[in-house]
Order: C-alpha cells, then sequence, then structure tokens
C-alpha cells in the first residue's frame, strides 16, 4: 500500500501543483485585503472637527458620479475613514468612496478590474470564469487527498533522523514543512471544500435545521391603500446616526431599500471585519420598526442559524477568527504550501536524472 500511496501522492502533485501554487499564493496576498483597498481606494480621509454629511447629501453625491448607477449601501467607518457606497450599474458594481464630512468623492473604483480586484479572481477562479472555478475546486479537492497521502508516507520516516537527513535538503523540507503546515492547511483546505460542493452546503443547513425549519426573508408591512407611505431616507437617516452612536466602536453598513416589502438592514461589522461577530438587524422601511424573527438572537442578529454558522467558513479560511495573528497564521501557511509543489518538483526531477544517469 505504501507504493499506492507514493504514486498517487506524486502523479497527483504534479498534476495540479501549478494551479495550486497560483491559488495559494493569491490567497497569502489577499489575506491583507483590507489595507490593501485602504491604500488603492484612498480610503483614509483628513480628519475634521465638523458635522458629518447627510444620508441625501451621500445619495446625490453618488448619484451626480455615477448618473446610471444604483445606490445599495453606505458603510461608515470610524473617524478618518472615507464612507463606502455600493452601486449597482450595468454589466457591474463599483465601490465609491466618500468625504465623510462634505460628500465629496475621493474615488471610484470598478469592482470587475483593478489589480486587487484581479487578484481576488486569481484565488476564486485562476482568471478563466466558471471553468476556472470548476478547476479550483478540483484542485482544492485533490490537494486534501494529498495532506492526507502525505501524512501517511510521513510516518516511516519520523524517527529516522539519519535516512532522513541521507535524502538531503528538498526532500527535508518538502517532509518537514508539508506535514506540519498540514495542521493550519487543513482549515483553509476544508473551508475551500464547502464552497467547492453543494452536498457540504447541504449538510450543513441540516444539521442547523436551515431544512427543517427554513425562516422566511424578513419583509416590511406595506400601508393600506391610499395611506401615505413615507420616503426611507428620512428613516436612513435615523438609524445611521442612532445605530453609529449605539456602536461608536463598529463600523455601520445601512442598506438602501428598493422593494415595498424590503425591509432596511443594518449591519454592526467590528473593526476586526469578523464576520461571526457582526450583527445584522432589519427594520421596516415605512415605520423604522425592528422586525423580530424567531432566530434573532440575544443582541438582534437576524440572520438565520445557517447563516450565523457560515460566518465561521469565512473567518477561519481567512484567519479573521484570530484577528491579525490568525490572518498572518494563514498568510505563512499559504506561502509554504505553495513552496511544496515546487520542492516536489525538484524531487521528482532528480529521481528521474537520477534513473536516466
Amino acid at each position: 500500500m505504501r507504493r499506492v500511496w507514493l504514486w498517487l501522492h506524486r502523479w497527483l502533485g504534479l498534476a495540479v501543483g501549478v494551479p495550486f501554487c497560483l491559488i495559494a499564493l493569491s490567497g497569502a496576498i489577499y489575506c491583507w485585503e483590507p489595507e490593501l483597498r485602504a491604500v488603492v481606494q484612498q480610503q483614509r480621509v483628513p480628519e475634521r472637527d465638523l458635522p458629518l454629511a447627510s444620508v441625501t447629501e451621500l445619495r446625490d453625491a453618488v448619484q451626480a458620479a455615477l448618473p446610471q448607477g444604483d445606490l445599495r449601501t453606505l458603510l461608515w467607518r470610524e473617524s478618518g475613514w472615507a464612507v463606502e457606497a455600493l452601486v449597482y450599474a450595468p454589466g457591474t458594481y463599483f465601490h465609491v468612496q466618500l468625504d465623510p464630512y462634505d460628500a465629496t468623492v475621493v474615488h471610484v473604483q470598478d469592482m470587475k478590474v483593478g489589480w486587487v480586484n484581479r487578484l481576488r479572481d486569481l484565488h476564486r477562479t485562476l482568471l478563466l470564469g466558471e471553468p476556472g472555478r470548476r478547476i479550483g475546486h478540483a484542485v482544492v479537492t485533490i490537494y486534501f487527498g494529498l495532506i492526507l497521502t502525505g501524512v501517511i508516507l510521513r510516518r516511516p520516516w519520523r524517527r529516522n533522523a539519519t535516512a532522513l537527513a541521507r535524502k538531503g535538503g528538498w526532500f527535508t523540507w518538502h517532509l518537514r514543512l508539508g506535514y506540519h503546515g498540514s495542521v493550519v492547511a487543513l482549515l483553509s483546505v476544508m473551508t475551500g471544500l464547502y464552497w467547492a460542493h453543494d452536498f457540504i452546503e447541504h449538510g450543513f443547513k441540516a444539521a442547523t435545521g436551515e431544512l427543517t425549519q427554513p425562516v422566511p426573508p424578513p419583509q416590511s408591512v406595506v400601508p393600506a391603500e391610499g395611506a401615505p407611505r413615507p420616503a426611507a431616507w428620512p428613516l436612513l437617516q435615523d438609524l445611521a446616526v442612532t445605530m453609529r452612536a449605539e456602536h461608536p466602536a463598529a463600523n455601520v453598513r445601512v442598506s438602501v431599500p428598493h422593494g415595498d416589502r424590503t425591509p432596511i438592514t443594518v449591519s454592526i461589522i467590528q473593526r476586526d471585519h469578523r464576520v461571526v461577530t457582526t450583527v445584522v438587524r432589519q427594520f421596516d422601511r415605512y415605520t423604522g420598526e425592528p422586525i423580530v424573527r424567531p432566530t434573532d438572537a440575544s443582541n438582534g442578529d437576524s440572520r438565520s442559524r445557517f447563516n450565523r454558522a457560515s460566518g465561521w467558513v469565512y473567518d477561519i479560511h481567512f484567519g479573521t477568527w484570530l484577528g491579525f495573528p490568525g490572518r498572518l497564521m494563514m498568510c505563512v501557511s499559504a506561502l509554504l504550501a505553495a513552496s511544496l509543489p515546487v520542492s516536489g518538483v525538484v524531487m521528482w526531477w532528480r529521481g528521474r536524472s537520477g534513473k536516466r544517469s
């Protein structure tokens, strides 16, 4: 069986080495996506002792910059940061950075162009669209098998230091980094499998009760025919001011309702960008009253159990569940994992050269 495991490990590794290197390297860099976007999109602004611009002023500035755009959300960060508007447009979407004091447009970023977005697409789809997404999912699945076969093959070398030294530096690098790095790599690979295969997500839904007790989407109560329908913009302004005052240490995102029954969604995001600590609250778009559902947590989080649990998948994949140390750990792990195909190819090529000689 050892020969079988070795054969599988060698040829599967050679088959997925190049795409896996691209996925791992792009993932290591993309761990720092918030910091990269802060520089590229000019999200920092000078602090001033002035009142903040209103929601309508921000809306008018967005409409002037993107007349064909459809404003969806506004995100307020801490002092010294721009307000970010999410704007949909035909065939794409934009992030518009606005000065929080006078609503001046600081930067407009098409989210389908730019090197940071290309880096994201490289990690997700290898820049090949839907076929690349499927290839990436297959590569992640095969790499999971490589980790398992590598752990099995490592066992005979565990206490044989003499034989290990005789094999040379490339073998030592590949064996030790591959074995010890697999502990962290498994976290990233297993969460990647969650997005790669629908049956895993389906099982996740079954475990959280999403299939047996589906939660209906929250809806606003439409006023009776003939009754006045107040505009949502004053409510958006009130909710933005109230939520920012209640959560001064968090970022606050407010959605713009588009349908008659669509509620106003307010997301309270901690500065460490962890999804598991984000609280999503929803309000009636006509009255501003909170919409409470059976799944609401004690803090008012209106997400279903499945959506709250899915936040762990994202946070574990990028290491944000441990804050900055977690992201650094995932970054280093991805860089080391990207080096394994290189050392593996060198070992394979040296073996072929030895046979020829």
